[in-house]
């Protein structure tokens, strides 16, 4: 079975490489954005995994990992919809990440979604789905 640790790591590497992005936050670090500039915050969410085999063997873990991205409130949507949209477009559908015991695959488009008020920021969530194994 992959390590969940080693798909957090394949999956915030790929997101780094995003030309342009805004400072990121993972999740549980101790950090204070400014309330003035722009940051993404990350979410990996993890879903049960599913196994058809009956040896054990087959496991396959699933999950999304959610990209949040937050810009100044009050300047229109769009410059928090297109760093959204520059997340997405670096993880294509049937993209592949190698990991240590097998692979990861976004297995399905990334979603973009509804953007809304966040205390002094308009936030934009961006959904990548993927399942390792």
């Amino acid at each position: 079975m992959i390590r969940e640790s080693d798909i957090s790591d394949a999956l915030a590497a790929r997101l780094e490489e995003v030309v342009g992005i805004p400072a990121i936050i993972w999740e549980n670090e101790d950090a204070e954005p400014n309330p003035e500039e722009e940051y993404i915050v990350v979410e990996l969410v993890r879903l049960p995994p599913q196994d058809a085999t009956l040896n054990g063997d087959g496991t396959v873990q699933r999950g999304f990992m959610q990209a949040a991205v937050l810009t100044e409130l009050g300047q229109l949507a769009r410059r928090g919809e297109r760093l959204a949209e520059n997340i997405a477009e670096h993880f294509p559908k049937a993209l592949k990440l190698a990991v240590p015991g097998g692979k990861i695959t976004i297995n399905r488009p990334a979603f973009i979604g509804k953007g809304y008020r966040d205390g002094t920021h308009w936030r934009v969530p961006v959904h990548i789905h993927y399942q390792a194994s």
